[in-house]
């Protein structure tokens, strides 16, 4: 995995998402809501968000300097079209 990879991962909305929820269950943990199982329900929290935040769009990482003017306009009138 890239870096690249890495940083749009642990940025992404699903990652967020399930670090959120599992930062709730660490509290309900800390003041005394949940017990021994603690560990397990943090992290099926985390997966719950995870898997429920839907999917945003896969970025093409393919991109690079070496595009041309054409492709860089293709590139754009797809994205246009997109959105």
């Amino acid at each position: 995995m890239s870096r690249t990879q890495l940083l749009l991962f642990l940025y992404s909305n699903k990652n967020l998402a399930g670090s959120i929820l599992a930062l709730a269950g660490l509290g309900a943990y800390f003041i005394g809501l949940i017990g021994p199982l603690w560990l397990p329900i943090v992290a099926g929290l985390y997966g719950i968000g995870y898997l429920a935040t839907p999917n945003k769009r896969d970025y093409d990482l393919t991109l690079g300097s070496e595009l041309q003017a054409q492709e860089i306009g293709t590139k754009l009138s797809e994205f246009v079209e997109r959105l």
